[in-house]
């Protein structure tokens, strides 16, 4: 999913007044001042100080831009992951590579302890018999 500073869509369950009443906001709006907290590290006071006398579609705007901002950094990376298929492709055998050593053991002890035939890891082949 890409992320555009030209088409943030917000919706909102704006109070008469038209203003952000971080005091009384209820709803959705709760939630949002609460995101543009954690990805801004502002306060409650500092919100409502620095939206007292505005409308949501400023609060609106400046949510989805620091957002945006906040979110970049995290795409552009996910992107150059996903672009490098040989370091992903490494990184995902390494992984297996790790998760097999260790399941191995505890598998043993359940083949055996159901009765299963010796497998590759306790040193015979399965379909060969070997």
């Amino acid at each position: 999913m890409e992320l555009s500073r030209e088409r943030p869509v917000l919706l909102s369950g704006i109070q008469p007044t038209g203003r952000l009443m971080i005091g009384n906001y209820l709803g959705a709006i709760r939630n949002w001042v609460a995101i543009y907290m954690a990805v801004t590290g502002r306060t409650a006071a500092e919100v409502e100080t620095r939206f007292e006398g505005k409308g949501y579609a400023e609060f609106k705007r400046e949510l989805a831009d620091a957002l945006v901002a906040r979110l970049e950094p995290i795409q552009t990376r996910y992107r150059a992951i996903r672009e490098d298929r040989s370091g992903l492709t490494a990184i995902l055998k390494e992984g297996a590579h790790r998760a097999r050593a260790k399941a191995e053991p505890v598998l043993s002890r359940v083949h055996r302890a159901v009765g299963f035939l010796p497998g590759p890891a306790d040193g015979a082949d399965r379909e060969g018999g070997g």
